[in-house]
């Protein structure tokens, strides 16, 4: 306040510095306010990619979760159909006279079995395929974010 009283111009010249100064502080914060909403929007945007690859990850496990289903199917019936060619082996053994039949039996067994062989591989098969999309999936995350 004596500043004033006494010497204007000096207090004019620091009032002037102090305006100043201020300035430049603002001029800073308002640069990294800006730096900071550009990392801000650089993180949105890669948390956009993540949930989109998240996604991606989420619906080939429910495919592949789908065709461990099949595959699990296919599995019970191939375990009951090995039973019944079993069974069918049993009854061949018991008599002679009905060796023919049950050699009919067996071969109907038998080519229902290599049928439901076929369709378990045709399901492994496709089980394969979906491994390896998720494992391409999984590799697209791991290089992008990795």
């Amino acid at each position: 306040m004596f500043l004033l009283i006494w010497d204007p111009a000096k207090a004019a010249k620091e009032i002037a510095n102090l305006v100043g100064e201020i300035k430049g502080e603002i001029a800073a914060v308002g640069t990294t306010m800006r730096e900071g909403s550009k990392e801000v929007g650089e993180g949105l945007a890669t948390a956009e990619t993540t949930r989109r690859a998240f996604q991606q990850i989420i619906e080939a496990i429910g495919v592949t979760f789908s065709k461990v289903k099949e595959v699990s199917s296919a599995t019970r019936v191939i375990a009951a159909r090995t039973e019944e060619v079993s069974s069918s082996l049993s009854s061949l053994v018991a008599g002679a006279t009905e060796a023919a039949a049950s050699a009919e039996e067996l071969a109907a067994v038998a080519e229902e079995q290599n049928a439901t062989v076929e369709e378990f591989t045709a399901l492994a098969q496709e089980l394969v395929k979906v491994s390896d999309r998720l494992q391409q999936t999984v590799r697209v995350f791991t290089l992008t974010h990795g």
